[in-house]
């Protein structure tokens, strides 16, 4: 009886192998053009391999990524030194992320809860709110030129162009940073940026802290020894 059975599941195992085998051929031979009794199971083999194409892509550049040095802000998407403990673009802190909340695309803002239909405003209404959107839009728009200006100090010969954070003293040399990678707060504008000699300045390779103090042997901020 023993001997039985097991030819039995040989045999079901053989007859499941040329099933998948068929369905496998079958399905590359009609890729292109589904037939429309089987074109439920055709869409969803096709969304299964999107997104395993989808997920391999992500993996690629959060690969590339790493071997740069970079990571993306779980807040905004946009990259960022690995080191950061602040998104310079979004201002908002990495170690408060919660992965449970969605966020906008490009800010830090979480995304609003659905809510049911609500009945559309008057003309009126909806004019004025025009009107207050695009004045705050203009708004931000005239912050983000006015913090990467021209009139950098690196057009002297000899100096490097660095803008110090008035919170906690961090200086960086990136001119489209918005807010100071250490502790979060705004930059000061590239017009402001301090010019500094590049000869007299030492630096941490690790937290990115800058002096112009030979004497200093270790980083005040991270401990690290400075180069």
């Amino acid at each position: 009886m023993a001997n039985d059975e097991s030819i039995v599941q040989e045999q079901q195992q053989i007859i499941g192998d040329a099933y998948r085998q068929l369905g496998e051929r079958f399905y590359a031979d009609n890729r292109g053009n589904a037939p429309e009794a089987y074109a439920d199971v055709f869409a969803t083999i096709r969304n299964a391999e999107l997104s395993i194409e989808t997920y391999e892509a992500e993996q690629r550049r959060l690969k590339e990524l790493e071997e740069k040095g970079l990571i993306l802000c779980p807040f905004c998407g946009e990259e960022i030194v690995n080191r950061s403990v602040f998104c310079n673009f979004c201002g908002r802190r990495l170690s408060d992320y919660n992965p449970t909340k969605v966020y906008v695309k490009n800010t830090a803002e979480e995304a609003p809860e659905e809510k049911p239909a609500e009945e559309e405003p008057a003309a009126e209404e909806t004019a004025a709110e025009e009107e207050l959107t695009t004045a705050a839009d203009t708004a931000v728009e005239d912050i983000r030129e006015e913090d990467v200006k021209t009139e950098t100090a690196d057009t002297f010969t000899g100096y490097t162009a660095l803008r110090t954070c008035s919170r906690c003293g961090f200086q960086t040399d990136d001119l489209e940073a918005m807010f100071c990678n250490n502790c979060g707060a705004r930059l000061p504008s590239v017009g402001a940026a301090e010019a500094t000699p590049e000869t007299h300045e030492k630096h941490c390779p690790f937290c990115g802290f800058r002096t112009s103090d030979a004497d200093v042997l270790f980083c005040i901020e991270c401990g690290a020894r400075m180069v």
